[in-house]
């Protein structure tokens, strides 16, 4: 249950590298105080086991190395296989009021203000785009594969579909009016 709540909430729509990672780092900073408190005998982090134990009238004892156990392999393999983004170097992206610098409206999301600051700090901003552009999910590719496979069935097999793709993939809304009208003019331009 615990570690579905985190994989979904890394295979948000909109989750960056950097969000992602601090889910990742709270999650393991999060096992190790489970840790200290299964030492101290205390299972309140794990309702589900508590109430089962007390139903079930076990003691808690005869699970208590094998929790423990569970819980630093799963600390292990979560380090093994995360890379973690030092604060030193990428604090600057996640919060960039902290430096004094910017002045702007401290309730913007980190993408928002990033993409607000114009060309006054276009490096800044180029450096800041190529990281949290960076993939921190498959969820993009997947929606662009299964919108992939509609578009493409037996009937349609030999269109090429990069442009209904893009248009499928793409979270900007068409104006209807303006494409209408330009192609309006566009065929009566040729009839010309």
């Amino acid at each position: 249950m615990i570690l579905n709540e985190l994989n979904l909430s890394l295979q948000e729509e909109s989750t960056n590298i950097l969000e992602s990672s601090s889910k990742i780092e709270a999650f393991e900073n999060k096992l190790t105080l489970w840790q200290g408190e299964l030492n101290k005998s205390n299972t309140e982090m794990f309702p589900c086991f508590s109430e089962f134990t007390k139903e079930n009238n076990l003691d808690f004892l005869l699970f208590k190395n094998f929790i423990s156990s569970h819980m630093i392999k799963s600390g292990e393999n979560f380090s093994r296989r995360f890379e973690k983004f030092p604060d030193n170097e990428l604090g600057w992206i996640r919060d960039p009021f902290s430096f004094g610098v910017f002045q702007s409206n401290k309730s913007l999301t980190c993408q928002t203000f990033w993409l607000s600051i114009g060309n006054e700090y276009a490096d800044l901003k180029k450096k800041t785009i190529d990281i949290l552009l960076q993939f921190a999910s498959t969820y993009f590719c997947e929606t662009s594969f299964t919108k992939l496979v509609a578009i493409k069935t037996k009937y349609r097999t030999r269109l090429d579909p990069e442009d209904d793709l893009r248009l499928a993939i793409s979270s900007t809304d068409p104006n209807i009016k303006a494409i209408m009208n330009l192609c309006n003019r566009i065929s009566h331009i040729e009839f010309l």
